[in-house]
């Protein structure tokens, strides 16, 4: 993907915006398994995780406002779709 323009056909209008069905496409057009994703996410197979680390946040009074980080880098601002594309593309290359 060279441009906002390229093969995302539909780009969320913001982070709120982006739902299961978006990361499952970014995660395709990444190159990863997004099938498996999918498939973790229906059966809800990570939620004790996420969960856990939910109490975590509460405990440690950490800010609501997500933070996401890629290969341990902190992604400074809120991605757009295609950013997020290819901020995990470069991480899987």
């Amino acid at each position: 993907m060279t441009s906002p323009d390229g093969p995302c056909r539909q780009r969320p209008r913001s982070a709120q915006d982006i739902d299961q069905d978006s990361v499952v496409e970014i995660a395709r057009q990444a190159g990863l398994d997004a099938d498996a994703l999918a498939e973790r996410v229906r059966r809800t197979q990570d939620s004790a995780r996420v969960e856990d680390d939910n109490l975590d946040a509460d405990t440690a009074a950490l800010p609501t406002t997500p933070v996401l980080h890629v290969q341990g880098s902190r992604v400074k601002s809120p991605p757009s779709a295609w950013h997020l594309s290819e901020i995990l593309q470069e991480a899987v290359r």
